[in-house]
């Protein structure tokens, strides 16, 4: 998708709220930002490199702000 879309990875933000995303964004070099509403806690990211955590998806417009 980012080929597609001519972005690089460091200029892209992956949002999910499951391990199995963080490892997504990791293994393509896209910065992270979890999601504390699913079934995932911060434990779960250890693994991971994480930008930064939200409770719900209500805090990710000024979190946006706050990115990059």
């Amino acid at each position: 998708a980012l080929q597609r879309l001519n972005l690089p990875a460091p200029d892209v933000l992956y949002v999910g709220a499951h391990p199995v995303d963080a490892e997504a964004a990791s293994r393509a070099g896209i910065p992270f930002m979890a999601v504390l509403t699913g079934t995932s806690d911060v434990p779960s990211f250890t693994p991971y490199p994480v930008h930064s955590f939200l409770m719900d998806v209500s805090y990710l417009p000024s979190k946006l702000q706050m990115f990059g």
